[in-house]
């Protein structure tokens, strides 16, 4: 899946354009220099940033286990969650979003610098307020590069219900 533009991209590729359009403009012609460093910069800035976002999910895996998925309303429901780096790189940042249609889920959470060959693994509890049958997923991974360029989706679907009785 490729990568999603978000707005400050825009603002780097106007700066991008502009230097361009500077270095070739005869009135700025002994600026040229400067604005063309500038140019390959922010190029540079946007190539590493769509490879880096590119790889951002590669090689990371997700479990989200319970322990029972049959609970009684007042209850707390405990669900582990396990987020794993198999890759060389660094993870700055995995944002676990939980979209589950259980009231007041505590799955979500953002995870930082999850280093290479690391696993980051915590714990969620919501307290159970009303009877009916829940799908605990699905599950969304977010992640992009440093400068917030672009962004990285993966889903995670889920067969697991829960019965709140």
């Amino acid at each position: 899946m490729l990568p999603k533009v978000r707005a400050s991209f825009w603002v780097v590729l106007a700066l991008l354009v502009t230097c361009i359009v500077m270095a070739r403009i005869p009135l700025f012609q002994k600026d040229a220099v400067i604005f063309s460093r500038l140019a390959y910069l922010w190029g540079s800035l946007l190539l590493i940033s769509y490879l880096w976002t590119y790889y951002s999910l590669r090689n990371i895996s997700f479990e989200r286990r319970t322990r029972t998925l049959r609970h009684q309303v007042g209850e707390p429901f405990e669900e582990f969650y396990r987020v794993t780096n198999q890759s060389w790189l660094l993870r700055p940042y995995i944002e676990v979003v939980d979209r589950s249609k259980l009231p007041a889920s505590q799955g979500s959470k953002v995870i930082s610098a999850i280093g290479p060959h690391q696993a980051r693994s915590y714990q969620a509890f919501t307290l159970l307020r009303r009877r009916g049958l829940f799908n605990l997923g699905p599950t969304e991974l977010r992640s992009g590069d440093l400068f917030g360029l672009f962004q990285n989706v993966r889903t995670y679907n889920s067969e697991s219900n829960l019965l709140v009785t």
